[in-house]
């Protein structure tokens, strides 16, 4: 049975605050490509190649949701979905799988040649190590002679298929680039999108969008195409880079070669969607179907979405999906509330544990060793925190526990100004507090944080509306109105979860 959850399809890009410019894409967020298993392809992206996924918390087979906010502009209204964020190192992007259900769905496998086509590029370390470990496992090479081939630059390559028969290139640069983790076989990743018309997608991405294109270059034969895709035909590029996140997307045009333009449905495994957080998004909208694009949302209108988002998903000219966000006030204030199992009461959830430290031994304590939430990504040493530990003690399935936490916190939040600084503040005055409450801008999903706190042990809470005002209002009710940690807890919830 499908249940009632948050919308959390829109974790990266929640925590952007929109500046009043021109209209256009502020920054780009994950590429969602639409499958037909969402177990078969984690046992591809999380288990084979190794890209870090929340965990799954409940056990058990993740559950189909019911997201009416979402479906409304996705214009699949009555679906349910589920869905994971892989996030690639490197980069701000994730791949966000989601799987429909309770709706028709016809699967495709375009050509790589095929207008609307999407090639996942992960760069990595050693594309002969991950080559050995996938082909061992099955997975499907595209490469002619299934070994990676010498391409541009020096690179070398390989194609092979996620369980969706979606290509994926394995890209291994001359050189690592300068935004590649410390260790990791994966070190970025880009975009690859076949397009019909690269003069007329290079417009709408430079003019709707705001990307910045490189001229296309001309129609030749490309020795390194064929080599490593089998296709023939001549080929001509472009480079669109976008706004804010700096990713990268390789516009890919073939001539002399039979292509098909596909024609999917977004539900339809095959399908992708990319997600970007816009300014003007009634502009940007008009901007794309003034090129040829089309709205899927219900009603043609965009839909308010918790916490606070205007949402629009269009398809661009090419039959690639984009889904357009941008705060909007307080449009959509609260998220749509998780629904009960049978027979579940308020006594069955379990009460709120209690806080105690800080933890000063006799056992080891942090950091040594050091601690990597996520391998790859800057460390907590690297900022001037202070970072402290506590013991959290409580009752669950009826059975007691004691657990240890760390609470980060800066050392100096002046650095920040105006709310923003006092919200730092409030994080440094009231730790423990902050690391009992829940955030409401889904960085659990996207980026595994445990409590309000996580947001404020870097920057993360300085792009971010709803952290800053969580915190804010927690210093208020602990302060003015004396309320305890639990009692700050139900006030929050009953704010923002429902």
């Amino acid at each position: 049975m499908a249940r009632r959850l948050m919308l959390a399809l829109v974790p990266i890009l929640l925590c952007g605050i929109v500046s009043a410019q021109s209209p256009g894409v502020v920054r780009t967020g994950n590429i969602s490509p639409i499958i037909e298993s969402l177990d078969k392809s984690l046992a591809f992206y999380e288990t084979l190649l190794h890209l870090q996924v929340p965990p799954n918390r409940g056990g058990g087979p993740r559950p189909f949701m019911v997201n009416p906010g979402l479906h409304k502009m996705f214009g699949t209204t009555g679906a349910t979905e589920r869905h994971v964020d892989a996030r690639i190192p490197g980069t701000s992007m994730g791949i966000e799988m989601i799987e429909f259900h309770d709706v028709d769905r016809r699967a495709t496998r375009p050509r790589l040649q095929d207008p609307g086509q999407v090639v996942i590029v992960l760069l990595v370390r050693d594309v002969d190590a991950l080559l050995s470990r996938l082909t061992a496992a099955g997975v499907a090479v595209r490469t002619p002679g299934g070994k990676p081939v010498t391409v541009r630059d020096g690179a070398r390559s390989v194609l092979v298929e996620d369980p969706d028969g979606r290509p994926v290139e394995l890209r291994q640069l001359a050189s690592l680039p300068a935004s590649a983790p410390a260790d990791g076989e994966i070190v970025g990743g880009r975009l690859a999108i076949t397009v019909a018309d690269l003069d007329k997608t290079a417009a709408v991405y430079r003019s709707a969008l705001g990307f910045d294109v490189t001229p296309p270059t001309r129609f030749a034969v490309d020795p390194f195409i064929r080599v490593l895709s089998g296709v023939r035909g001549e080929v001509r590029r472009a480079t669109a880079t976008s706004p804010g996140s700096g990713q990268l997307f390789e516009l890919v045009e073939f001539r002399g070669v039979e292509r098909t333009p596909l024609q999917t449905r977004l539900q339809d495994p095959g399908s992708v969607r990319l997600q970007v957080m816009v300014r003007g998004i009634n502009e940007v909208t008009a901007a794309i179907t003034k090129a040829g694009g089309a709205i899927l949302s219900d009603g043609g209108v965009r839909a308010s979405l918790p916490p606070n988002l205007w949402g629009i998903t269009v398809r661009m000219p090419d039959n690639v999906y984009m889904s357009l966000l941008e705060p909007c006030g307080d449009c959509a204030p609260n998220r749509p509330t998780a629904a009960q199992p049978s027979g579940a009461s308020a006594s069955s959830v379990p009460p709120v544990p209690s806080v105690s430290g800080p933890v000063i031994g006799p056992a080891r304590m942090y950091p040594d060793p050091a601690i990597s939430v996520v391998p790859g990504s800057p460390q907590v040493e690297d900022f001037p925190y202070l970072t402290e530990e506590y013991f959290v003690t409580g009752t669950a399935n009826d059975a007691p526990y004691t657990t240890r936490i760390l609470v980060r916190r800066p050392k100096d939040p002046s650095q920040f100004s105006g709310v923003t600084r006092d919200a730092y503040r409030a994080a440094r005055e009231i730790p423990v507090t902050l690391a009992q409450l829940p955030c409401y801008c889904h960085c659990d999903q996207g980026f595994g944080h445990k409590s309000l706190y996580s947001c404020y042990e870097d920057d993360h809470a300085s792009h971010c509306d709803v952290c800053v005002r969580e915190a804010l209002l927690a210093l208020r009710l602990e302060k003015e109105q004396k309320m305890t940690p639990a009692q700050i807890r139900d006030t929050i919830v009953a704010q923002y979860s429902h």
